[in-house]
């Protein structure tokens, strides 16, 4: 990521009345997005910035009081204005020590409104903080309106970057073409501000049919935050990892057993419902479930659900899980 490269951050302040020219009435205005455009690295004379307000019709110009600290040296004050352009306001603060980078950033906002007053924002304060792979979680999911990912920041400090979400079945991957058989990708600009979720969601319509329970999900991305500092993350699931019940019951095939010959065995099959998935065979544990038949002499069935044909007629197996009990027909032909 280059070091110009812009960084959204969006800050919700109620800001606070300090100073009224005109009627002595409170006022306030909310500011809504905090634009970095640049990073306030070694090498920086200027740090730019645009406020965006709720109305920005309300806002004339904002007077900013930039405060930066390099090491042990006083304190550098540098305070600069922006008039109101559409519907942002643009500021560059100037002055910046090219040969270092600061320690500490804070701004004071005063915004002056339309009808002359002035307002003072909430004091911003950002600190250099050494960003660590643990000041990020990402998260990522399949619900029933599609695949919804989430980025939560543990730092104190503006982060922007990019995200990469992709996936592909596993019988495919790799492969020549495998683009046109269930390839899946997205890419999206991180724009936010830090203590803050950055999140999107890809509806349902648009993920990839059929997807395999197996499908390979993988978000990787790079974060960056203003001094420059970037890390890199990447978390991968299958679908089944990731996916929504549709409930915490299952359903059990097959709808009826059949045997045609002396000792044949026929296995129940358990089957959970997903959101994106839909029905598919679960292979997890045993544990919780329990078989029986209600004639063991024409049908056994073992703790793993394994039936086997012992002599003609019919029967009734029974499948409990969690209270809730599958009756499947039984019959011996031979």
């Amino acid at each position: 990521m280059q070091r110009q490269a812009e960084c959204r951050i969006a800050v919700w302040i109620a800001a606070t009345l300090v100073s009224v020219t005109g009627p002595s009435t409170v006022a306030a205005v909310d500011l809504e997005n905090l634009h970095f455009r640049s990073r306030i690295t070694t090498g920086q004379q200027d740090l730019g910035l645009e406020y965006y307000f709720a109305d920005p019709a309300s806002v004339d110009e904002v007077l900013v009081t930039a405060i930066l600290t390099y090491g042990d040296d006083p304190d550098v004050v540098i305070r600069s204005r922006g008039q109101r352009s559409g519907s942002r306001v643009p500021v560059t603060i100037e002055g910046l020590q090219p040969d270092e980078t600061p320690a500490r950033l804070i701004l004071d906002t005063d915004v002056i409104t339309d009808n002359g007053r002035n307002i003072a924002l909430e004091r911003m304060i950002w600190t250099y903080k050494k960003l660590e792979s643990t000041d990020i979680a990402p998260v990522m999911r399949l619900t029933p309106t599609g695949l919804e990912f989430d980025l939560a920041t543990l730092t104190n400090n503006p982060i922007a970057g990019t995200l990469r979400v992709r996936a592909y079945s596993l019988e495919n991957a790799g492969r020549p073409g495998y683009q046109e058989s269930g390839h899946f990708l997205v890419e999206k600009p991180v724009l936010w501000f830090a203590n803050q979720r950055f999140s999107f969601q890809v509806p349902s319509k648009d993920l990839p049919r059929p997807l395999p329970p197996d499908a390979r999900w993988i978000a990787e991305g790079t974060i960056e935050d203003i001094w420059g500092q970037s890390i890199q993350f990447k978390i991968k699931h299958t679908t089944r990892d990731i996916d929504t019940l549709v409930s915490d019951q299952m359903d059990f095939g097959p709808a009826k057993m059949v045997f045609t010959m002396p000792g044949e065995a026929i296995r129940v099959r358990r089957y959970v419902s997903y959101f994106q998935a839909g029905r598919i065979e679960y292979s997890g544990s045993h544990r919780g479930f329990t078989y029986a038949s209600e004639n063991t002499d024409i049908v056994s069935i073992d703790q793993y659900g394994r039936a086997a044909a012992l002599r003609p007629g019919k029967t009734e197996l029974r499948v409990t899980y969690r209270g809730q009990t599958t009756v499947i027909p039984a019959e011996v032909l031979y």
